[in-house]
């Protein structure tokens, strides 16, 4: 018997396609994000990146681009914000002077703590209809998605 299946004919049909599910399953978690960190301006790639380069000594807008899955161009932008923000500051490596070096500042270790307050809730507020053992599944196989090596060449295409 073959796992192939007829191609998705209606939208009740969608709503059997891993696709359409992720995307909304992130619609539902960008949501949450903003619900609760809205009133410290930041985004989730905003937050996510601060976190990079909060926890990397050293690093650059290329190693942020790849610990966080983001096209350089995209991060670029990020970083541009934050840096408007006050939230990173950037200075020339000792070692390769083409490279900028990535700090955060206190103001921006300052807005990573406050979110990092809230992802509980917000994580609750994304999966906060699972059980226990149905968060660490559900988690477990998400790990499990986006870590197959037959995965990392669609990371390389959407970047």
């Amino acid at each position: 018997m073959s796992n192939t299946k007829a191609s998705p004919r209606t939208l009740e049909d969608m709503f059997q396609e891993p696709g359409f599910l992720l995307r909304r399953a992130h619609q539902l978690s960008s949501a949450a994000f903003v619900m609760e960190a809205g009133a410290v301006d930041i985004t989730p790639v905003q937050f996510i990146t601060l976190l990079a380069i909060s926890n990397t000594a050293d690093t650059d807008a290329a190693t942020v681009s790849e610990l966080i899955a983001f096209d350089r161009t995209t991060v670029g932008q990020v970083l541009f914000r934050l840096e408007s923000k006050g939230l990173i500051v950037k200075r020339g490596s000792d070692v390769d002077r083409r490279k900028k070096i990535l700090q955060i500042t206190d103001a921006g270790q300052q807005v990573l703590d406050e979110v990092l307050a809230m992802t509980p809730k917000i994580a609750d507020n994304i999966i906060g209809v699972l059980s226990d053992d149905e968060r660490r599944t559900f988690i477990s196989i998400l790990q499990k998605i986006i870590k197959a090596p037959a995965n990392e060449r669609l990371v390389h295409v959407a970047q």
